[in-house]
């Protein structure tokens, strides 16, 4: 015996999340695109309602997360609780400056420069944003280049149903 019920339950549940999902779909397509509905807070929304909507089922208890709000072990052991050694910091600016002193200035320019006419005609930057980061390019340099083109999002504060 299936104790799921075999392959019409599984299809079942497959059929659920692609019916939602193609709502989710024609609804960012009637507000006029993704850019749109990025533009106008959907996603930020929609994200902020989902973790708080699971929230509030965790603390009410119809959401069981196990060891966190279910099957708790009161053991009586202390966890270990991490501590930052105080100099990482330092040693990672450490290693990040070295690393930046051993890479090729003219390539890197280069790179940068191609991630930044990529943003600013709209090609794809994915070949260029490869060769950055081969030319030693730093996740926040390539970040950097973005936003000199496209600036940075800022949220519209919007409360929550």
């Amino acid at each position: 015996m299936d104790p799921i019920g075999g392959s019409y339950y599984v299809e079942t549940l497959t059929d659920s999340i692609y019916n939602e999902m193609h709502e989710i779909l024609n609804k960012v397509e009637k507000m006029g695109g993704a850019i749109s509905a990025i533009d106008a807070g959907y996603f930020q929304k929609e994200l902020a309602e989902g973790a708080y909507k699971q929230q509030v089922e965790q603390e009410e208890g119809r959401r069981l997360i196990v060891g966190v709000n279910s099957f708790v072990e009161e053991s009586g052991e202390a966890m270990k609780i991490f501590r930052l050694d105080p100099d990482s910091a330092e040693r990672q600016k450490d290693r990040l400056r070295t690393f930046k002193a051993a890479r090729d200035e003219v390539a890197w320019r280069r790179a940068l420069g191609r991630v930044r006419q990529d943003a600013v005609s709209g090609a794809n930057c994915m070949e260029g944003v490869i060769a950055a980061v081969k030319a030693g390019a730093t996740v926040g340099e390539i970040s950097q280049c973005w936003r000199e083109v496209y600036g940075t999002y800022t949220p519209q504060a919007q409360w929550l149903k």
